[in-house]
């Protein structure tokens, strides 16, 4: 077969394509899983003041967090993401704003918890050493700030071909796959403490509701050969984090 060269994502085509995402709000991570995510999230979160939503998309998460009577804001790399969530919670009580990257910072502005969900597999090693340098500068001291990414993804199980290019690109954008050793590794080696990592399924509830009988037929046979159920990888990451006490903002 021939070789077909990977899309070079830059930074105009990276806000082309979640600009597209943007009409398609049924299509982010959080429309799905907002409740679950804050469900697991509550002991991190129930002592903080005001909440940033790093990479908030159409806002799915954000409604969640004030519907909890939480101060939030959101971000996103998006302009066109930005302008839907400033819209969307316009006059909404608790709701601190929507920004782009570096607006926060420029402004003054730092919280007691960041979300940065589903966010560092889409950035190359540019965009993420922004990113975090973005990070270290908004987050308060003391504060706690939580990554999830996709846990070791095959990246070349979601590639598809562009015809008119003729470019291999990952159908969401996605640049690079974490382990949790590296990710843990990454974010130590870049100044954050990681007070706590590990796989989790954000979608748990509804996959277990949905089990077909062949996969209850499958694991009740392993346990009668095999005296134990197949281990599945969980599919999401999380990386709880907070910044050394003598961090410089």
């Amino acid at each position: 077969m021939k070789h077909y060269a990977g899309l070079d994502w830059r930074q105009d085509l990276v806000a082309k394509f979640w600009n597209y995402e943007s009409h398609f709000p049924e299509r982010y991570f959080t429309h799905t899983h907002a409740d679950e995510i804050l469900r697991k999230f509550h002991p991190y979160l129930k002592e903080c003041d005001t909440i940033l939503d790093y990479g908030c998309g159409a806002g799915h998460l954000l409604d969640k967090l004030l519907i909890r009577g939480c101060r939030a804001a959101g971000l996103d790399f998006s302009q066109e993401s930005v302008a839907a969530v400033a819209r969307r919670f316009a006059g909404r009580e608790n709701f601190l704003g929507a920004f782009q990257p570096g607006d926060l910072h420029q402004a003054g502005r730092q919280f007691d918890a960041i979300l940065v969900l589903e966010v560092i597999e889409h950035l190359n090693d540019d965009a993420l050493n922004t990113l975090l340098t973005d990070v270290h500068r908004i987050l308060k001291n003391g504060g706690i700030v939580i990554f999830t990414t996709p846990n070791d993804e095959k990246l070349e199980n979601d590639r598809i071909f562009c015809p008119s290019c003729e470019k291999v690109f990952h159908r969401w954008q996605h640049v690079r796959s974490w382990s949790e050793t590296v990710l843990r590794q990454y974010l130590e080696e870049r100044g954050f403490e990681v007070s706590d990592s590990f796989a989790t399924d954000f979608n748990e509830k509804r996959r277990r509701k949905k089990r077909s009988l062949v996969k209850k037929c499958k694991a009740l046979w392993a346990r009668l050969v095999n005296g134990a159920t197949p281990k599945t990888k969980e599919p999401h990451l999380v990386a709880v984090c907070r910044l050394p006490v003598t961090s410089i903002h």
